[in-house]
């Protein structure tokens, strides 16, 4: 049966297959037939022979807008040139993923403090209320009983010893901390090392974009004169469409480039933020040194993050084993409760209990887990030594190969220095005798092809040097400090080495840089990486790189220096109605005339206004005609043709007006039982001959940061203890020069020397953290904040005296004597203060760089009092009028910030709970003499000579600014005059070299002319004879 069933199966799936095969004679027969096609027709001409145009035409590159590079482009000439630690710190700034890691940080600091509430005992309130009903009831005839339930007990709870757990569990919190800020730090490396990449892949990309450019722009000059002489049939339709292949492959390699511009350019600003998208990266050359590879290794042991990560977390192992290693020891727990019951079952009367016990725990048996944690600690220990030694491996081999590639980039540069330079001479001679006709076209693209190669491996060995160069930092843990960057600091952010907000143009200087093995100085090259001995070599103009344009300010400074020049009798607009200067700041601004207008205050009617001076005009038609369609741009305003007499009269009362000068006013001397004299103190001021040797030291030496303090006093004692005086040198910088930096020592290398000298420092010091930086920063820095550091007319300090009226008299005459000589004395009427206690006296008194606690800001001068008799701070506190309404209160009077942070911790604990904190007392000065009604200007007189001392000061900075300005435009002048001289002297030599040239063609013209008029001579001569015979 099965057999049949199969068989007839077969038969069946054989007809099927025959019934739908295609078969020779109709192989559509089982195929759709498809629509008929309209088919179109041309009309049928006669074949032409194709001209020579037509042919040209043919391998013409196609004249597509949208597929011109020029308009895939970047504009990038009003970019910003931003440095490398502009953008470090601005990515720092905003990053998130760093403030992500910060967090875990402050978690872990939450754990530590969970894990040290351990040692404290804890403490349990409970309180009980309730009714129950209960059967059978006690009472007969009743079903059921009822009663209430009212108690409430404490209990607390402290374990005495637990056999080192609580400690062990302490310890390993901490490790765990370190390792997250450990993290924290790696997480601050990475991102630094994001921004370095977004950073140097625009400064390279651009840099080939130039490259690529320049290969383009001298194949087109080619194409143009091949196809000069194709037209002129000196050439074939061989070498037409040969240069026309190359210029279409440079034209692709010019748009991979330029897209790959814009690729990193995007991720440039995705990685640094909004605030610097119009940007532009320029430094690619630092100066920086390597040490031997030994020493670059034993430093990334100690200092790499990842190792670092391990070490921490063994011992954090360790710990957890020895807190695991605790369960085979006893627990010993005390435990004190007190219950009070008012209401209960059966209760008569309300019943108290105290109870106190000591529990005493050991664990007998469990089946071996505390044995098995200890186990499973010992196997983490082992995994993690082992990583910790296949890590190391890693390191030394990842080291090894970056301070290989270092070693053999630094020589690839000397020879591919070389090459270019040779090759750009190759092409130059090959271009001269291809525009003469002595040169073959191949030769001269496979010199071209050969020096664009050269230029391109140029600036790939130039990004590979420096990215190997921070690739080091990050192995060897130190690309934070290389950007003096103190991650544990929480403002550790210093946007005072960032000069960005200044209108930045890199100095030639910037530019120049050492070479990383051998630690020479660099040549300084061009824009296009051109070195200056071969830049005279180089016959065709390369394509610049962008320039940054002037800013507002210097285009208005600019126009004054013309304005001063301008004829008298011209014409110039006025435009007015501006309330004050920013406003008229604000419509050069908008309407984009600083490049022509600058503007001045007059008083008019007792009301001071800003007016516009704008253009220049030879006539007063002309101005009248420009007049007409300037109003336009904003009607608000009034307009006005004057000459130029008219506004430089205007002017000049304007300049002349903001030199104000003030008299002194005279003290007066009045006789009083107190009176306040000068105090005679020298100010503390470093060692001038280490000063003149630390500036007048090389750039690429090292020196020693110990630290930045913010009082003179403790300085000079943390200068005279460790007797560093001879070799140290400190100077003010900062937002205000309240900071003071010390430096100690100028050493050539980095050497065990010098790390033996920081490590000394701290361990003297326990709070002195030192760290080792080049020479040139810290000249930058002082040079960045000199005017913290001239010499000025120090402030007087007085100090008060009590004398008795007889010696009052004595010293009225010796002060009024000394007063002619010398103002330098003044006695003040403290009698008539009578409402002022002595603490306010002195707090109104004190210097302006002393220190004060804030305690409170209060609504009302009643809560303000209030508050003052509650906590006793009647006579050691003063109370302020802010500018806002609030009554401050302000308490002490200290010479530092350290004394105001020690005087914090002495306040009692009430005032504690409302976190005190200390701040300059200068402000809360100038708040009193400003708001508080109850003093009078007769009070304080010696107010009105500190505010001259403060203009006079105010204004000898302006004056020394004024003069520095005056030195600085001087010697830019006369650059600029030496510039243009060199610049006529290389212009008259290059048309001197050119006439030379063309001098040598014509003569060259001539003698081929020449030969050929003389063959012809001989050919009709032989003409002539072959007749005759």
């Amino acid at each position: 049966m099965n057999k049949n069933i199969l068989k007839y199966s077969v038969i069946l799936l054989y007809m099927s297959a025959s019934m739908n095969a295609l078969d020779d004679d109709n192989k559509d027969l089982n195929l759709i037939t498809p629509s008929k096609l309209n088919r179109i027709e041309g009309i049928k001409i006669p074949l032409e022979p194709i001209n020579k145009q037509q042919r040209v035409d043919v391998f013409s590159v196609p004249k597509d807008p949208k597929s011109n590079i020029e308009n895939s482009t970047i504009d990038v000439s009003n970019y910003t040139k931003v440095k490398l630690i502009d953008v470090v710190l601005e990515t720092l700034s905003r990053t998130d993923v760093l403030k992500s890691a910060r967090e875990k940080v402050i978690q872990y600091e939450l754990k530590l403090k969970d894990a040290m509430a351990d040692y404290y005992p804890t403490v349990n309130a409970e309180y009980n209320y309730g009714k129950t009903r209960s059967t059978p009831s006690d009472e007969d005839f009743k079903k059921f009983k009822y009663f209430n339930d009212n108690n409430f007990s404490v209990v607390l709870k402290q374990n005495i010893y637990s056999g080192g757990a609580t400690f062990n569990n302490v310890r390993s919190v901490e490790k765990k901390l370190e390792v997250a800020k450990n993290q924290y730090k790696t997480t601050l490396e990475k991102e630094i090392k994001k921004a370095i990449k977004a950073y140097f892949d625009v400064v390279f990309t651009s840099r080939s974009v130039m490259v690529n450019e320049r290969n383009m722009k001298k194949l087109k000059k080619i194409l143009e004169i091949v196809t000069i002489k194709y037209d002129n049939g000196a050439a074939s339709i061989g070498d037409l469409t040969s240069i026309k292949a190359n210029v279409a492959n440079a034209m692709t390699k010019l748009v991979k480039v330029n897209s790959k511009f814009i690729e990193s350019l995007r991720y440039y600003e995705y990685i640094v933020g909004v605030n610097f998208e119009k940007t532009l990266p320029y430094e690619k050359n630092f100066d920086v040194n390597i040490s031997n590879f030994d020493e670059l290794y034993k430093r990334a042991l100690e200092n790499n993050k990842e190792l670092v990560n391990y070490y921490k977390t063994i011992e954090d192992e360790k710990f957890l084993q020895k807190k695991a290693k605790a369960s085979f020891r006893p627990q010993v727990d005390f435990e004190l409760s007190y219950k009070k019951s008012t209401e209960a079952e059966d209760l008569e009367e309300d019943e108290t209990d105290i109870n106190g016990k000591i529990q005493v725990s050991y664990n007998i048996f469990n089946g071996g887990k505390d044995k098995n944690k200890v186990l499973t600690s010992n196997s983490k220990i082992r995994d993690l030594n082992y990583k910790v030694s296949e890590e190391k491996k890693k390191l030394k081999w990842n080291l090894s190969k970056v301070y290989t590639s270092i070693v053999s980039v630094s020589q690839a540069l000397e020879s591919t220095i070389t090459e270019v330079k040779a090759s750009r001479k190759m092409v130059s001679s090959y271009w001269d005798a291809f525009k003469l006709g002595e040169q073959d076209l191949n030769n001269l693209l496979q010199g071209q092809r050969q020096l664009n190669t050269a230029e391109t491996e140029y600036v790939n060995y130039e990004k590979s040097n420096i990215t190997d160069f921070f690739n080091i930092l990050e192995l060897s843990g130190d690309l934070a400090s290389f950007f003096d960057v103190d991650p544990e600091n929480p403002k550790f952010i210093d946007f005072t080495k960032s000069d960005y907000k200044i209108s930045i143009f890199p100095d030639k200087e910037d530019t120049l840089g050492i070479d990383l093995k051998t630690g020479e100085v660099i040549k300084s090259t061009d824009d296009n990486g051109l070195l200056d001995d071969e830049k005279k070599d180089e016959n065709i103009k390369d394509i610049p790189f962008p320039i940054v344009k002037n800013s507002i300010n210097e285009n208005i400074n600019k126009f004054l220096k013309e304005f001063i020049t301008f004829d008298d009798y011209s014409y110039m607009i006025e435009i007015s109605s501006f309330g004050n200067i920013y406003d008229s700041f604000d419509f050069i601004k908008e309407n984009k005339l600083d490049k022509n207008s600058f503007s001045y205050d007059i008083v008019n009617s007792y009301n001071i206004e800003t007016r516009i001076a704008h253009n220049n005009f030879k006539t007063i038609q002309e101005a009248k005609e420009y007049l007409k369609t300037f109003k336009e741009k904003d009607t608000n305003r009034k307009y006005k043709v004057k000459k130029v007499k008219d506004i430089k009269a205007l002017y000049n009362k304007y300049i002349n007006g903001l030199k104000v000068v003030i008299k002194k006013p005279k003290p007066k001397i009045k006789i009083v039982e107190k009176i306040r004299q000068a105090v005679k103190k020298e100010e503390f001021k470093t060692n001038v001959e280490f000063k003149n040797k630390f500036l007048d030291s090389k750039d690429s030496n090292y020196t020693i940061n110990i630290s930045s303090f913010t009082n003179l006093d403790n300085l000079e004692k943390f200068v005279l203890d460790n007797k560093i005086y001879d070799e140290s040198f400190f100077f003010k910088y900062g937002d205000n020069g309240q900071l003071i930096k010390l430096v100690s020592g100028v050493y050539e290398n980095y050497n065990k020397t010098l790390e033996n000298k920081v490590n000394s420092f701290k361990s003297k010091n326990g709070k002195i953290f030192p760290i080792v930086e080049r020479v040139s920063f810290v000249k930058k820095q002082y040079e960045d904040n000199f005017e913290f550091n001239i010499e000025k007319k120090e402030k007087i300090e007085y100090e008060y005296i009590n004398l008795s009226k007889e010696e009052a008299k004595k010293t009225k005459v010796l002060n009024t004597v000394e007063n002619k000589n010398d103002e330098t004395v003044e006695i003040d009427d403290i009698e008539n203060i009578n409402e002022i206690t002595d603490f306010e006296k002195e707090f109104l008194t004190a210097p302006q760089d002393y220190f004060s606690i804030f305690l409170a800001s209060l609504d009302t001068i009643e809560d303000a009092q209030s508050f003052v008799s509650n906590h006793n701070l009647e006579d050691n506190s003063i109370i302020v009028v802010s500018n806002s309404g609030k009554m401050i209160i302000m308490t002490g009077v200290y010479a530092s910030s350290d004394d105001a942070v020690a005087g914090i911790s002495e306040l009692s604990n009430n005032l504690k709970k409302n976190k005190p904190f200390i701040q300059r007392i200068f402000r809360t000065q100038e708040s009193y003499f400003k708001n508080n009604p109850k003093v009078d200007a007769v009070n304080f007189e010696d107010n009105e000579e500190i505010d001259t001392n403060r203009d006079e000061l105010r204004k000898l900075i302006e004056d020394k600014k004024a003069e520095e300005q005056n030195k600085l435009d001087a010697i830019e002048e006369e650059l600029a005059k030496k510039e243009k001289e060199r610049l006529e002297k290389e212009k008259l030599a290059e048309e001197l070299k050119k006439a030379e040239e063309l001098k040598l063609a014509k003569i060259a013209e001539e003698k081929r002319l020449a030969r050929i008029a003389e063959e012809k001579d001989k050919e009709i001569k032989e003409e002539e004879l072959n007749k005759i015979s």
